[in-house]
């Protein structure tokens, strides 16, 4: 993964959704990344 962030590997054959999400970088500013939300 080349992107800090929230990966839910642990729903495998699920649909999986990409949405932006507000994330803090090590320099404690928010930056724009991805999170894999259970799409139902």
């Amino acid at each position: 993964m080349g992107f800090p962030g929230i990966v839910l590997d642990d729903f495998e054959g699920a649909e999986y959704e990409r949405v932006p999400v507000d994330v803090m970088n090590t320099d404690g500013e928010a930056v724009k990344s991805c999170s894999y939300m259970f799409n139902n």
